[in-house]
């Protein structure tokens, strides 16, 4: 562990000791979950034949001390892989979150081992009755409304390649929360980020509310030291939920507008529960053709994690559906309507006992596979390029 998290958890223990708190006042109850997964994927042009384990254990307390509530939880992954990873091996198993606060650390790393630590959550919440709370430290933050293409998002975006995420990733911040109502509430979030050589400052805030039967929510201020307003809308009709979100983002070279709109419902098939959400992203950083790929690859948004998928107009669609009570299979496409490609991702998942969950899965890539610039190969199109990937999951809570 780092001495940062070393400090923190002296400074819970230290406090509760100066406050004559006994340890029976102050439990900590530590609850658990371990990923075992293994994955293999064929080769393409950019990328050998690989297989690859991965292992993630994950320890969670949350104690609390009067009107201060904590909020803990350390990582520590495993990956051991056959050949070097490389950024279009497939999918993505673990990513950065441009932390701030030196929470983290490898234990060991090398073209085909990597053992890394965390404290993916480390943070304090103090409460003022029952009208407002502030909370300083990484914790989960998301400002979304729709739910895999999110633009709208400034924090921590659900990645649509990474099926193997059981927790939103913390990010360090300091958050205010004002709850001015039964259904409204009003936040400020102040965000300091780590990016390559550089340190960006994001500070907005953000109203929610209801209107109408629609739930309404809006942001402004700094993301990533420039401006941006956000507005996001949602609301059932007929078992359908509407919803829409949209981003305008002020850049060097002008304004850039960013959204998404989605509908999704749960319903009967053959008497079995069917679950589908069907989404369409325009994103003004997204590539106009597969000649635009290197641009995007080495723009801004996309290198501080921005950009779920590098396509100006995608498309997503999921289909879930629960056999019996202890199965369930997945079918998951992910389109650049631009290039043209396509992502299509298949899973099945078996509940094997009361707190653990078998996974198997496959994802392949459709589209041009190549291309060729200035003499230097580049993937022919967003999804084209991937290989064809095979994995398996066990998944346990304790």
């Amino acid at each position: 562990m780092t001495k940062a998290a070393w400090v923190l958890t002296a400074g819970l223990l230290f406090s509760g000791a100066q406050s004559g708190v006994s340890a029976r006042q102050l439990p900590l109850d530590i609850e658990g979950y371990y990923l075992h997964l293994g994955l293999a994927h064929t080769s393409t042009s950019f990328v050998d034949r690989s297989a690859m384990d991965f292992q993630r254990i994950r320890l969670m307390a949350s104690p609390s001390l009067g009107p201060l509530r904590f909020d803990l939880a350390y990582e520590n992954t495993l990956s051991l892989s056959t050949t070097e990873a490389t950024a279009l091996s497939g999918l993505v198993v673990s990513s950065a979150t441009g932390a701030f606060l030196p929470l983290q650390g490898t234990i060991t790393q090398s073209s085909r081992t990597s053992w890394r630590h965390k404290l993916d959550r480390a943070n304090v919440t103090l409460s003022i009755g029952e009208i407002a709370e502030v909370r300083i430290g990484r914790q989960p933050i998301s400002w979304a409304t729709t739910l895999f293409l999110t633009p709208t998002d400034p924090f921590s975006p659900f990645n649509p390649s990474d099926p193997f995420r059981a927790y939103r990733g913390g990010v360090d911040a300091a958050r205010l929360q004002a709850f001015t109502g039964a259904f409204s509430s009003l936040e400020l979030v102040v965000r300091p980020m780590a990016a390559v050589g550089d340190t960006t400052m994001t500070a907005a805030v953000r109203g929610h509310t209801v209107v109408s039967g629609w739930e309404v929510s809006a942001w402004t201020g700094i993301l990533h030291d420039r401006w941006a307003g956000s507005v996001g809308v949602t609301k059932t009709i007929s078992d359908v939920a509407i919803r829409a979100e949209g981003q305008v983002r002020e850049t060097p070279t002008g304004t850039v507008l960013r959204y998404t709109l989605g509908a999704d419902r749960r319903m009967k098939l053959f008497d079995r529960d069917l679950y589908v959400v069907l989404e369409y992203q325009h994103d003004g950083f997204g590539t106009d053709g597969p000649e635009d790929i290197p641009r995007v690859f080495l723009s801004e948004p996309y290198q501080l994690g921005e950009m779920q998928v590098i396509g100006k107009n995608v498309m997503a669609l999921q289909g879930a559906l629960t056999l019996t009570p202890l199965v369930s299979t997945e079918m998951f496409l992910l389109s650049n309507l631009g290039d043209p490609s396509l992502m299509v991702g298949s899973a099945a998942s078996y509940v094997s006992g009361d707190e653990s969950t078998i996974r198997v899965g496959l994802f392949w890539g459709l589209g041009t596979k190549e291309q060729t610039i200035l003499s230097v190969p580049i993937p022919g199109s967003e999804f084209g390029a991937l290989p064809l990937v095979g994995y398996g999951s066990f998944a346990l809570f304790f």
